[in-house]
C-alpha cells in the first residue's frame, strides 16, 4: 500500500488520548499528561508519548507500531481510517545496450578519443585518470652482465643443485 505524505502527516497528528480511548483503553490524568493503565511508565500528551522506563518516545504511528504490533501501513490505516492506494507504477528500466569492448590500443590518443567521443566522458576526467606518459612503453630492461656471466652466477647458487635437471654444468 502507498500513502501520500499528507496521509502520513495526518496519522502523526492524531491525538493519542482520543485514539486510546476509542480503543477502549483506560487512562488516568496526571497533570497535563495521561498515564496508560496497561503501561504505568508511559505518559501521553496530545500526539506525543514517552515511556519513562525505557527513555523512549515518539508520535502516533510509532506508538501504534510499538504497542499494538502493527506494521507502518496498518498503523497509518488505523489512525486515519483511510486505506492506502496501490503503489504507483515504476517505469521499467531501459534495456541494456549491447556493450562491446573497443579494439585494443596501446596509445593514449585512441583510448582518450574512445572515452571522450564514444562514451562521452569529459576530457578533464580522462586527463585526470590518464596523465601524460601513462601509455608509453618502457624500453626492455637490460643488464650489464653477459649471458655467460648470468649462467655462471646461477650455477654457483646453493639452490641450483637442488633443482630437478640441474647438473651444475651449463
Amino acid at each position: 500500500m502507498y500513502f501520500s505524505q499528507e496521509q502520513i502527516d495526518r496519522a502523526n497528528q492524531a491525538d493519542l488520548v482520543s485514539f486510546l480511548q476509542s480503543q477502549g483503553e483506560q487512562l488516568t490524568r496526571a497533570g497535563q499528561e495521561y498515564r496508560w493503565k496497561r503501561h504505568d511508565s508511559l505518559t501521553v500528551r496530545g500526539n506525543k508519548w514517552y515511556r519513562h522506563s525505557q527513555s523512549k518516545g515518539g508520535g502516533p504511528v510509532d506508538f501504534v507500531m510499538e504497542f499494538f504490533g502493527k506494521s507502518f501501513t496498518e498503523a497509518v490505516e488505523l489512525l486515519t481510517g483511510e486505506k492506502g492506494a496501490a503503489a504507483p507504477d515504476r517505469p521499467s528500466p531501459a534495456p541494456l545496450s549491447d556493450f562491446r569492448l573497443p579494439p585494443r590500443s596501446d596509445t593514449a590518443g585512441q583510448v582518450k578519443s574512445y572515452l571522450t567521443e564514444a562514451r562521452r566522458i569529459d576530457e578533464d576526467v580522462t586527463g585526470f585518470f590518464f596523465p601524460p606518459g601513462i601509455f608509453t612503453r618502457k624500453p626492455p630492461t637490460t643488464t650489464p652482465y653477459s649471458s655467460a656471466e648470468m649462467k655462471a652466477a646461477y650455477r654457483d647458487t646453493p639452490t641450483s643443485a637442488a633443482q630437478p635437471g640441474a647438473s651444475g654444468l651449463m
